[in-house]
């Protein structure tokens, strides 16, 4: 059972997708915690309530000076208090400052108030708000102190308050600071759920460009930082790709549940609480606007609209909260629109499909006056389907592809929001259709709810999710046996090693079937249960001289001959050595016809371990399109054969999706098991290399391949203020002539050394040596832009800053780290710009150095931990054999 603990900046009572979010992971088997802020602002104690199997706790905002701060308000109007169907309530950021200071009974119940210092410093904000230039300063100061003053220290004292947790989720962008206090705090998961475009809606949409660009960096960090995003709709989905590139994005619409429908049966005329409310018979036509009565709603032309011709006899009911309800109580007293406009406050979310079942039509005529207006799927359109109420509604995309998805069998009519005689127009469209019609179309809304546009279905994704972020594997394992599947020795496979010891722990049987070599064993032992058999695969060739033209084509076609031709052979040598699994697992492209062959000799599924991007990577990369493209087929063809594909991170699932055509890859990150260094910690490199203690080292440790990068590290070390730093190059390859050659180079006078690599059980040990682990990945494929190496999770977990090409990715980990940042990126393609971040490294002070590695080794043990990872490796598992792993 994994802990969730949930921000809002809102007292938590009507906010439905909160509340049904909370139901649903507990009734996934999570702990789930709600921490929101108490209905009154002024309030100084914190509240608890238990609801639904969670716990709701409302902080308080603290400071005196701040709660008198949002009584005494300010110039701008206020947004409403939450609904079932509205945004939440007016956050200290986004609330603006003038009407509570205006109006007494503006204030929320049990503030004091203000003082006539106070008042008086309002008025005069407000005074100085109309003026050009000093108005918009003063407009966007008030925006960001209110967020400071109040978004920020509530954020502040609601982390505190919360208790230790897997997972926080932070709802809207008013709650990220609380999620990323708590997650410094305590390490875990962060999950922002965008309700909307929060700086595109309502009162912060019309704040000054320059306060908002204060905020959007925040936004963007967030989405960035976030293990995951959640929103409404694709619409905004695809909005929040363009301000960031989340890791992973999933929409969630705001749909109530099929039983809210269910109960709205039955109760839409005769047992109506809405008409009983209002006073209406079961015969009048009523048009319901239901949500926030706040500006761009739409609620003035709706009144304007039921004056329109042939809706003499409709009234429109209200059913909600906000700044617009004193001019909608005006307007129903006004004789001009013949008492038919009724005004009823909001009700629990629980209740709102059967009140909004009783009315015959329902409007939201929302207003193209921002983007978060103009790409919204407002909850009241789901809750009118749910209770077969058919709508009138804003001609907007997101609407549209819901409303008008079968062309054949609208669930409404779609108007010019602006226009009352339009939005009249719908209404009576759908009024005066005759019984059949009306019950027809009645139907099909609550088809849709029960069939497509349902919190069930939605939920599934919300869950999926959290599964993914924090698996829950089975206590106790049943004893299984696994195969795995690799194209090399498997004498440095740390990826492997980890796994096939984790599964060997948990009492599963291993085999690692990999790769003869002259020097090596051909079985080997390397833990309890589990044991590296080496077959035949046919001699490698050295890789020959560059050459062009036709020459160069049937060199290329000569290695894809011999490439497929090494897989076929490992496949036939690993039968008499393998014993029948109940799960194979392929380590990469090489490894798949090993993999399925076996599987499908022993009747079990396969799974593919895709760590990269085969067809875009080493030398592959370098063939013709169309030879690539041969393997990118075949890749894709086996992939789907696959009972489950998983990847090292999110980017690399994204586009493996993309070009597999199969469900998004699990993602099993090349995380470290959290090590604790040895005492006194051995300086491994300094002393096989005989330097002295004090020498600066930076530590390349891999493959000497192409697209490394190691030949732009090795001319970085000419780099002015270098001049006392070594570079070590630790590992092998077929570039190793070429770089030991570079090595020699008089000028860089015996300062760059080159060791052969180390077994991966004392690895960390030679890089917890190094003062700096460099991996200038170069750019000239996708599959290195999107690579996540496991040397830089190995630098990590050993203490050892990093510096790295500047890839997305990389970026997210090293320089967006919540804690600050780990090292340095550069321009890998220039040697200046990789000098120049090593420099910034080796030049901190001892405490800065000490600070930097102790924030490495706490991001690998509380982000990137193998933990975590491996947990979900033995969920995938678990769903591919049925059985728990």
């Amino acid at each position: 059972m994994a802990r969730i603990v949930m921000f809002v900046l809102n007292d938590v009572r009507r906010d439905a997708r909160v509340l049904r979010e909370a139901e649903t992971l507990v009734a996934a088997g999570h702990a789930v915690t709600v921490i929101g802020r108490p209905t009154d602002p002024a309030a100084v104690d914190e509240e608890r309530q238990d609801r639904a199997g969670f716990e709701i706790r409302r902080v308080p905002i603290p400071g005196r000076f701040r709660r008198r701060l949002l009584a005494a308000g300010g110039g701008r109007t206020p947004r409403a208090p939450a609904t079932s169907a509205s945004p939440a309530p007016p956050s200290p950021a986004a609330t603006s400052p003038a009407a509570a200071a205006a109006s007494p009974a503006a204030r929320p119940g049990g503030i004091p108030p203000p003082s006539r210092l106070v008042r008086t410093g309002v008025r005069a904000a407000r005074a100085l708000t109309r003026l050009p230039i000093v108005g918009a300063v003063i407009d966007g100061l008030d925006l960001l102190i209110r967020w400071r003053l109040g978004t920020v220290a509530w954020g502040e004292a609601a982390a505190a308050a919360a208790p230790r947790a897997d997972a926080w989720h932070a709802h809207d962008l008013s709650a990220i600071p609380a999620a990323l206090a708590a997650r410094r705090r305590h390490g875990g998961r962060l999950v922002f759920d965008a309700h909307e475009l929060f700086l595109e809606a309502g009162d912060t949409a019309t704040r000054p460009g320059w306060a908002r660009a204060v905020l959007r960096r925040l936004e963007r960090r967030a989405l960035r930082e976030a293990d995951a995003v959640v929103t409404v709709n694709a619409g905004i989905a695809a909005e929040l790709r363009r301000v960031a590139r989340p890791r992973r994005l999933v929409v969630v619409h705001n749909a109530p549940p099929v039983a809210a429908g269910r109960m709205a049966v039955g109760r839409r005329r005769t047992a109506s609480p809405l008409r009983a409310a209002a006073g209406l018979d079961a015969t009048t036509p009523v048009a319901l606007y239901h949500g926030s009565f706040a500006p761009g709603r739409g609620v003035e032309v709706l009144a304007a609209a039921i004056r329109e011709p042939g809706l003499g006899a409709v009234h429109a009911v209200f059913l909600g909260e906000g700044s617009g309800r004193a001019a909608l109580e005006a307007a129903a007293t006004d004789p001009v629109h013949g008492h038919r406009i009724h005004v009823l406050a909001p009700v629990d979310p629980a209740e709102v499909a059967a009140w909004v079942a009783g009315a015959d039509v329902g409007v939201m005529p929302i207003a193209p006056s921002t983007l978060n207006h103009r790409l919204s799927t407002p909850n009241k359109l789901f809750e009118c389907l749910a209770a077969g109420t058919p709508v009138v509604a804003s001609d907007f995309p997101g609407i549209r592809e819901i409303v008008l998805a079968d062309d054949a069998a609208p669930l409404g009519v779609l108007v010019d929001p602006l226009d009352p005689r339009a939005v009249g127009q719908g209404i009576r469209a759908i009024l005066e259709l005759d019984a059949a019609a009306t019950k027809e179309l009645r139907a099909r809304c609550r088809r849709a709810a029960r069939e497509r546009w349902n919190w069930e279905r939605e939920s599934a994704g919300l869950t999926a999710l959290y599964a993914e972020l924090l698996p829950t594997p089975a206590e106790r394992p049943v004893a299984q046996r696994v195969t795995f599947a690799l194209p090399s020795t498997g004498a440095f496979d740390s990826r492997t090693r980890r796994m096939a010891h984790g599964l060997a722990e948990r009492g599963h049987d291993v085999l690692i079937i990999a790769r003869s070599e002259p020097g090596l064993p051909a079985t080997e032992t390397i833990g309890p249960r589990v044991t590296i058999r080496r077959v035949a695969a046919g001699a490698t060739r050295p890789s020959g001289p560059d050459v062009r033209g036709l020459a160069r084509v049937a060199g290329d076609a000569a290695r894809i001959v011999r490439t497929a031709a090494r897989a076929r052979a490992q496949a036939r040598a690993a039968r008499p050595v393998d014993r029948a699994a109940d799960l194979y697992h392929a380590m990469g492209f090489l490894a798949l016809p090993v993999a399925m062959d076996l599987a499908a000799r022993a009747g079990a599924p396969f799974v593919y371990d895709a760590r990269d991007l085969y067809a875009e990577g080493n030398n592959i990369a370098r063939l013709p399109g169309p030879l690539r493209a041969v393997f990118a087929r075949r890749e894709a063809s086996w992939a789907r054969r696959a009972a489950a594909v998983l990847t090292v991170n999110d980017s690399l699932a994204d586009e493996l999706s993309r070009r597999f055509g199969t469900d998004r890859p699990t993602v099993v990150m090349n995380a470290q098991v959290t090590w604790a260094p040895p005492e006194p910690p051995p300086d491994r490199v300094r002393a096989a290399l005989g330097l002295p203690p004090a020498t600066p080292l930076v530590l390349y440790h891999g493959g000497f391949m192409r697209d490394r990068g190691l030949p732009e590290l090795v001319a970085a070390m000419r780099t002015p203020g270098l001049e006392a730093v070594h570079l070590v190059l630790m590992g092998d390859g077929p570039l190793g002539p070429e770089i030991t050659r570079l090595a020699a180079a008089p000028d860089l006078e015996g300062r760059v050394h080159l060791l052969a690599p180390v077994p991966p059980a004392v690895l960390l040990e030679w890089v917890a040596s190094a003062d700096v682990g460099a991996m200038p990945n170069q750019p000239r494929t996708i599959n290195e832009r999107l690579s996540t190496p496991n040397k830089l999770f190995e630098c990590l977990a050993a203490g050892t800053p990093v510096v790295s090409s500047d890839f997305p990715e990389r970026r997210r980990i090293i320089v967006d780290d919540p804690d600050g940042p780990l090292g340095a990126v550069c321009d890998p393609t220039d040697p200046a710009s990789i000098g120049s971040a090593i420099r910034s490294i080796v030049r901190l002070d001892a405490a800065a150095r000490a600070d930097l590695r102790a924030r490495c080794r706490r991001a690998a043990a509380t982000r990137y931990d193998w933990a975590t990872q491996f947990a979900t490796l033995l969920a995938l598992y678990t769903r591919v054999t049925g059985k728990p792993w």
